[in-house]
Order: C-alpha cells, then sequence, then structure tokens
C-alpha cells in the first residue's frame, strides 16, 4: 500500500497515513481504554488477551517502523499528534527530560486526580520535586533491601502461610489476588492493620470510576479514603512503610500522604500480583528454570532479607517477564513547551508515545526477543530499552521494592508446594505469546515430597 503523501513536521519524522493511524487506535488505544486504563475490567481484559491477535502491538509496530523506514513517527492518537518513539537514545532523552519538559497527558491526570489527586506520577515543577523526595525517603529508593525488610518479610510469610495452609488442590487467579492484597495492606500499614480492607475496597471504587476518564465528578470516597489512610499510617500499632510516612502529615495538607500511599496500594495489590503470576506461570514453562530456582530458594534463609535479596535467579525471572508481558505496554508523556526529540521538533501539547511491547522485543536490542530467558539480567542493571519500571528522573520509585517482594513470595511458593501449570497452556521452552489470560490462571498444587 503507497504511503499518503503528508508534510513532514520540523525535524523530518514522518507523518502516518490516516489509514495507519486509524489502525494504531483500533488496535491498541481503543482496547487499552476499554479494558480500563485504571482498574482492569476482568471479562474484556481477558477476552482481549486470548483474541486480540496482537495485544502489545508489536507486529503492528513492526510493520509502522518498515513501511516508514524510520524510528521516530507521527500518529494521530484520538485526534492528538502523538511522536511515536522507537529509538533507545530519543527514548533516554524524553525519559531523561520528564517530567521537565515531558509530563502527564491528559487523560492520566483527568483520571488519577481522582483516586490519588497531587501523586506524584501526574505532577511537575516543585511539586514533582517536594512529591518525589517523599517517595524516595520512605521507599528507600537506592537500596535493594529496604531498612524495614525484616518486618516486610514477616508479612509475607505470615501471608503465604495463610495461603498454603488453605491447602488447594487447584489454586486460581482470585486466590493470588487476595494474597497480594493481603501483603499489600501489611506492606503499607503493618501487620495490624485493622481496616485495611475497608480502605483497599474505596480505592479500587474510585479506580473503577476513574475508567470513565471524562465526566467525573468529585466523590465523597475520596475524603473517606484520604481519611482512613491518614488514621492508618499514624495508628499507634502502624508498622511497615506507615512509621515514615506519619512524620509527613502536615495539618490541613492530604499531600504527601494521600496523593501517594493509593499508588502503593495498587501497585502491590493489582500490579505486582499479575507480574508474579506471570513469572510463576513461565518457571513451570521452563523445567530447567524452575529446577535451578528451587534450588537456589532452598539453599537460601528465607528470613534474611541479604539471602531474599541474593536470588538473582529469581529477579532475572520477574524481569524477563515483565519484559515479555508489560504491564504497561505504553509509556505516553505530554510536551509542556515546544522542544524537541533528538532533534525533531516537538510542538507544546504533542504527545510522545514510548511503545514498550514493541521495544522489549524488539531484535535490535535483545537477540532471541520472544524466549524467556532470566540469565540475561545482571542485578542493579537498567536498560533504556526495557521500560517496564520506567528509567530516568521518573523511574518507578518501588522498583527496588517491588522486586524483593516479588522474590520473596516466589521462593516460598516455590519450595512450599509442589505447582504444575494447568492454565494457560505454554509450549515448554518455547516462544512467550504476546499476552497471558491471567485471570484464568489455574494452577495445580501438592505437597512438596520430602
Amino acid at each position: 500500500m503507497p504511503v499518503e503523501e503528508r508534510p513532514l513536521p520540523d525535524g523530518g519524522a514522518p507523518w502516518a497515513s490516516r489509514l495507519d493511524s486509524l489502525r494504531f487506535n483500533l488496535s491498541q488505544t481503543i482496547p487499552a481504554f476499554a479494558q480500563g486504563t485504571f482498574a482492569r475490567r476482568p471479562a474484556l481484559s481477558s477476552f482481549l488477551a486470548r483474541r486480540h491477535p496482537d495485544p502489545l502491538g508489536v507486529r503492528l509496530v513492526s510493520r509502522l517502523r518498515g513501511r516508514y523506514g524510520s524510528d521516530y513517527l507521527w500518529l494521530s492518537v484520538l485526534g492528538k499528534p502523538s511522536l511515536l518513539v522507537l529509538e533507545r537514545e530519543g527514548i533516554r532523552h524524553v525519559l531523561d527530560a520528564s517530567p521537565e519538559l515531558f509530563g502527564p497527558p491528559d487523560v492520566k491526570v483527568r483520571g488519577m486526580s481522582h483516586f490519588q489527586p497531587g501523586a506524584v506520577t501526574i505532577s511537575v515543577g516543585d511539586e514533582w520535586r517536594r512529591r518525589r523526595r517523599f517517595h524516595d525517603e520512605v521507599l528507600a529508593v537506592g537500596s535493594s533491601v529496604h531498612p524495614r525488610a525484616g518486618e516486610l518479610i514477616g508479612v509475607v510469610e505470615r501471608e503465604v502461610r495463610r495461603f498454603l495452609d488453605a491447602d488447594r488442590s487447584i489454586v486460581a487467579w482470585p486466590d493470588v489476588h487476595a494474597l497480594f492484597g493481603r501483603i499489600a495492606a501489611g506492606v503499607v500499614f503493618g501487620p495490624s492493620a485493622d481496616g485495611a480492607p475497608e480502605v483497599l475496597e474505596r480505592l479500587t471504587a474510585l479506580m473503577r470510576e476513574s475508567n470513565r476518564i471524562f465526566g467525573l465528578s468529585a466523590s465523597p470516597r475520596l475524603a473517606e479514603l484520604q481519611e482512613r489512610i491518614r488514621d492508618r499510617v499514624c495508628a499507634p500499632d502502624a508498622g511497615g512503610l506507615a512509621p515514615a510516612v506519619c512524620p509527613h502529615l502536615e495539618p490541613g495538607d492530604p499531600l504527601p500522604v494521600a496523593g501517594q500511599v493509593p499508588h502503593w496500594l495498587f501497585a502491590l495489590k493489582d500490579t505486582l500480583p499479575v507480574n508474579c503470576a506471570n513469572t510463576l506461570a513461565l518457571i513451570l514453562a521452563h523445567p530447567d528454570v524452575e529446577e535451578r530456582a528451587v534450588r537456589a530458594a532452598d539453599a537460601a534463609d528465607l528470613s534474611d532479607p541479604a539471602a531474599v535479596d541474593g536470588l538473582t535467579l529469581l529477579e532475572g525471572c520477574l524481569q524477563d517477564t515483565m519484559r515479555l508481558l508489560p504491564t504497561t505496554p505504553m509509556l505516553v508523556r505530554a510536551a509542556l513547551r515546544d522542544t524537541d526529540v533528538r532533534e525533531r521538533a516537538v510542538a507544546a501539547g504533542s504527545q510522545v508515545i514510548i511503545h514498550n511491547g514493541f521495544n522489549h522485543r524488539n531484535p535490535d536490542n535483545i537477540s532471541d526477543p520472544n524466549r524467556f530467558q532470566p540469565d540475561r539480567w545482571e542485578p542493579g542493571a537498567w536498560s533504556y530499552s526495557f521500560n517496564h519500571l520506567s528509567n530516568g528522573p521518573q523511574a518507578c520509585a518501588g522498583r527496588e521494592i517491588v522486586l524483593f517482594l516479588g522474590k520473596a513470595v516466589l521462593s516460598r511458593l516455590l519450595t512450599r508446594r509442589h505447582w504444575t501449570l494447568r492454565r494457560p497452556a505454554l509450549p515448554e521452552g518455547g516462544p512467550v505469546p504476546h499476552a497471558i489470560d491471567h485471570y484464568r490462571l489455574e494452577l495445580g498444587s501438592q505437597p512438596v515430597r520430602a
């Protein structure tokens, strides 16, 4: 099909044809909104994971890149000029200049403001710096072992034991999701987190409302959520991250607590279980990796934070799973003023798209990109080719704690039960599909034979 002639923006990045922009919107943008931007709609998300021919857009973006012969391509995304950036140095430029030059898109601000106004991820300027400092302090950014890691391991140990004591022969997604909901409450508020289930329920309800994005009105649930979070983080029996949060409370100011704690809660109760469930499924589909991971976990003192941190193979399993199956297939930024990306002019208000789905499986970035190979990950190393936890100043502040908790949970599951992957069917050692329907996850569980 001939490429539609359209004038190039300053800097020379070509425009996709209207038909190709339509293809991108129909296969990527609209399904992303439809399945829920902030709280997933299980039925539709499950359907798309199983029926969408290319849910992460790898084939589509590959064709666009070949058709236009460029790692920079202008698309019209829901009517907004959007520069698709595929070159690693261009990605580095955008992420390193965020949020000074590239801030959150309007739809993200609208939706997130409904359940976490003032969140660091939708902040810019001095407000962003203030809130990011809070994140960095409480989450101990840059430290692979959090100062309160011993207590966090205690939360994981208690909840995994409770989970396994149920002695289910079949474990499904709702069981895994419930486990991580309890872990999230314990990590953020401490083991004696009375009232935490109510906090999680209110947060989930607000996130579901936020999926509408447009036409949202202020909800009384938000003030109630903020009040309960403030009560929990300063409760006499508070533990986990809460004791580091409470001193930051200021009279009459809901920030940074009300703006940041909800993010930790949904990341731990919603995103981390997806990544861990997918990781466990891929490990079970690779018996050689499973054998090595079990052996390493068996040899470690799982009550010792340093030993958990040292489970490098499990960390590689988590990293390669998030590369292959990113829960955020696209990062979107909006230009805050007229600027450029590697000498390609970007007007204020235009969007910039970093397509994780394509970049993570681009053979220019990684060899044998569709294979699960956890040994390729060096602990503590981060590449701008792989942005499942982002990079630059806005890199996920919780990435160390997320990897630590993931290793703590997976190591206990692997050493205390024998697991079989009943569903979804994955080829043993073969190419990993572009999506796994974790909602239909089903694991066989049996006691470990002595």
